[in-house]
């Protein structure tokens, strides 16, 4: 049987941080169904079109400024470590 409401609700109660045993408790059903909606959300949500990711913008280096100093000490000093 088909409850969207309670179903609304375990996905929401999961995706803040609950564990399934703990909305197993409280909400009063078992674990085993508390997967098969989730397992069963997933693949809705997977097959929905038009999931677009942004790639993340690359930040820079605390070390970018210091880089030509460091290639030149390299340079100057070849079997220096760290």
């Amino acid at each position: 049987m088909k409850n969207e409401p309670l179903e609304n609700t375990i996905i929401t109660l999961h995706c803040e941080g609950w564990p399934i045993r703990r909305l197993s408790r409280e909400l009063r059903i078992s674990r085993k169904r508390i997967r098969r909606v989730l397992v069963s959300n997933r693949a809705q949500r997977d097959t929905t079109p038009g999931d677009v990711i942004i790639a993340k913008k690359k930040r820079q280096s605390k070390l970018d400024p210091y880089r030509d100093t460091i290639a030149e000490l390299l340079d100057k000093y070849p079997d220096i470590t760290g």
